[in-house]
């Protein structure tokens, strides 16, 4: 009898036994977890079978510092100038990491199914990263007109994942934000749809290889640029007023769009800007998040260099004229 049959007969019986003293959520929602993670057997075997040690461990590390060390760090400001509460920001980090770890485990499990699921998925983990590998894997075959409708994609897939975050952070944002970033994945939506064909072709054919996002070294890392971007944008919104807030968050979102979301979100959360603000923030993270993407795919496929300008212009523009009639209106 296999290991896991053996478990689920153990679990079941332990369930039973709360059943009969009269217990009845508790079991019954435990049952149905289980009958969800049977049902998940092969996937999880398929992602678990090609995790490396590095990330397992890396894994653990991220629960440690999440249930051990976050319950202990002080939950007040830590400084005169009231920058820094590092429980609060680090279970915003936390929460960020463990969603970049659903993000990833979708990718390895489904991210071999074609060009476009792998460009979706690989944007929420990382747009950018995302953009370069597709860049250089697409131009160098005869997949090279499929990187316009892949990029625009990682872009979409960016828009959706920060718009995710304001909605756990900040949900009054979402109003602001939420028009303009659908009105540009519109405009992206034209060229995926041209070339679904092509895309549905080359199944299988495409995989990425952007590393765990929760080793410890990209948590820091995050964790590190999303208190900086905080601590910058607060003094940015303390002495320049809302405009020196939103430079910050251009400036940011050209190294991290999820970071400057976090950031906006967070000051949002506490009063410091308002929800308003906070969207168009994420607004102008996103987009120069996604024109990023055009000096990265120059160096790796010029040929197609004109359409993506076009496209990535064009999707800004379409967000900026809707973000200003948002505005008016």
């Amino acid at each position: 009898m296999k290991l896991t049959t053996s478990t689920a007969l153990a679990v079941v019986f332990l369930l039973g036994v709360l059943v009969g003293e009269g217990h009845l959520f508790t079991p019954v929602a435990c049952a149905i977890i289980v009958a969800m993670l049977l049902s998940l057997k092969p996937q999880l075997r398929a992602f678990a079978g090609g995790l490396t040690q590095q990330e397992v461990r890396s894994t653990l590390v991220l629960g440690l510092l999440g249930f051990v060390i976050w319950p202990i760090l002080p939950n007040r400001f830590i400084d005169p100038w009231q920058l820094l509460q590092l429980r609060e920001d680090w279970i915003t980090v936390v929460v960020i990491a463990c969603l970049g770890f659903l993000n990833f485990v979708l990718l390895r499990v489904y991210g071999s199914k074609g060009v476009y699921v792998t460009a979706m998925l690989g944007g929420l983990v990382n747009s950018t990263a995302t953009a370069a590998e597709l860049a250089s894997t697409l131009s160098g075959s005869e997949l090279v007109g499929l990187v316009v409708p892949a990029i625009l994609l990682t872009s979409v897939s960016m828009f959706l994942r920060n718009l995710l975050i304001l909605a756990i952070f900040a949900r009054g944002a979402i109003r602001t934000a939420a028009l303009p970033l659908i009105a540009m994945a519109l405009i992206a939506a034209y060229w995926i749809y041209r070339d679904r064909h092509k895309a549905a072709d080359v199944e299988r054919n495409v995989a990425l290889d952007l590393g765990s996002p929760v080793s410890l070294r990209k948590v820091s890392s995050f964790a590190v640029l999303f208190l900086g971007l905080q601590i910058v944008a607060t003094l940015g919104q303390r002495f320049m007023g809302n405009a020196g807030f939103q430079i910050v968050s251009v400036l940011g979102g050209l190294f991290s769009s999820a970071s400057t979301t976090v950031a906006a979100a967070s000051m949002a959360m506490h009063g410091k800007v308002s929800s308003a603000q906070a969207g168009i923030a994420v607004l102008l993270a996103s987009i120069s998040s996604a024109l990023v993407n055009l000096p990265i795919t120059l160096r790796k496929a010029k040929s197609v260099m004109p359409e993506l300008i076009f496209s990535s212009l064009l999707q800004v523009a379409v967000g900026i004229v809707v973000a200003v009639i948002q505005v008016w209106i």
